[in-house]
């Protein structure tokens, strides 16, 4: 992901606010085109007696995966490189944003799990 990251943003000079966009918009549409398809999420049984949902792992969810890792990483270049924070200085203040967006999702969205 870092390659694909370094490509977009040195190789093809495309910046890193270009290359997250386009990344952005293809992790909607893949998630768009799940939903238009009617892909459901796959049910298994959990130690605990009930049945837990996993995402179909098919072709559009590891385009999307690949997609978000390679956002991650150009983003966190970004703030790396960019910003003149560094690495340790950025990466606390990415995790602070994690977090934030975390508890808030929780409080308001019902979101319960980090990932």
């Amino acid at each position: 992901m870092t390659n694909l990251a370094d490509l977009g943003t040195h190789d093809l000079k495309l910046g890193y606010f270009l290359c997250m966009a386009v990344l952005v918009v293809l992790m909607v549409a893949m998630l768009l085109i799940d939903r238009l398809r009617g892909v459901e999420p796959v049910g298994v049984p959990g130690s605990d007696g009930r049945w837990h949902s996993l995402p179909a792992t098919d072709a559009s969810y590891w385009i999307t995966m690949l997609a978000a890792g390679t956002l991650g990483t150009a983003a966190g270049d970004w703030v790396a490189e960019e910003t003149r924070l560094g690495l340790a200085y950025g990466s606390a203040v990415l995790v602070a944003i994690l977090i934030a967006v975390w508890f808030a999702s929780n409080q308001y969205g019902k979101m319960t799990k980090l990932w």
